[in-house]
């Protein structure tokens, strides 16, 4: 049988932090995952921006874009 090493992602990330700190030292590092942990979300596009106006019709909200007017439409 063949014996695959299957190490822990725990491990690895263990490993890559201690790079890390070696390499830009650790109040770095606190910093920078502060910062990140602090930084908003990231807002979601707005779902209704990419419906059709006859669906957005249909769940009750106005038209993106006002009907236009063309000559014909007009009254004599």
């Amino acid at each position: 049988m063949t014996r695959t090493e299957n190490p822990s992602p725990l491990q690895d990330l263990q490993l890559m932090l201690a790079h890390l700190i070696q390499q830009f030292g650790l109040k770095q590092i606190i910093i920078v995952l502060i910062k990140e942990a602090l930084k908003p979300a990231p807002r979601r596009p707005d779902a209704t921006q990419v419906l059709s106006d006859h669906l957005r019709q249909d769940v009750g909200l106005p038209p993106k874009f006002p009907a236009t007017q063309h000559w014909w439409d007009k009254p004599f």
